[in-house]
């Protein structure tokens, strides 16, 4: 059995395969960052209308890297499904690293707010609704509904913060 979100040790960020040389070479890097430098390959897998509604917010995220709780999310399979999931990367980070850096968390689906409230860390982690998360019938990214409803639970990383590969690092 798979473990539940609410006890998982990482959290994850998916990508093109293609963006894994300029990962390696530059670290991951922010969509505005990665925008704003033209000598770094991209091949953008984001859903356009969560990249609309992410710039209207009070603080845009486009200055963040985004992570999600669990792997193999809503958001993952329509990206494997609209690209091939062999062309998919996921890149874990260790929530201790996350933790000990003060990663924000925004503690439900982009989509669901019109300016969805940031929390430190620890706060934000008291506040994902896990109950909904563990259920793995919410998992299912084909149900429109529910991906709306709690898809996935980004975790906003800066960039130019310390970088973490495995425990102790960063």
């Amino acid at each position: 059995m798979a473990t539940a979100p609410s006890m998982g040790k990482l959290i994850y960020h998916i990508t093109s395969i293609d963006n894994l040389p300029s990962i390696l070479k530059f670290g991951l890097l922010s969509r505005k960052c990665i925008l704003q430098n033209h000598d770094i390959h991209f091949t953008d897998i984001a859903d356009p209308e969560i990249l609309s509604k992410r710039e209207r917010y009070k603080e845009a995220l486009s200055q963040y890297v985004l992570f999600h709780f669990f792997a193999k999310n809503p958001f993952d399979g329509a990206v494997c499904e609209k690209y091939g999931s062999e062309n998919m990367a996921i890149i874990a980070v260790w929530r201790s690293i996350c933790e000990h850096n003060n990663y924000q968390i925004i503690p439900s689906h982009p989509l669901d707010s019109d300016a969805p409230d940031l929390y430190s860390y620890g706060e934000g982690f008291k506040k994902v609704r896990w109950n909904i998360l563990d259920d793995r019938e919410h998992r299912d990214y084909k149900n429109a509904e529910i991906r709306k409803a709690s898809g996935s639970r980004p975790v906003r990383y800066p960039s130019g913060a310390p970088h973490g590969s495995g425990p102790g690092s960063g």
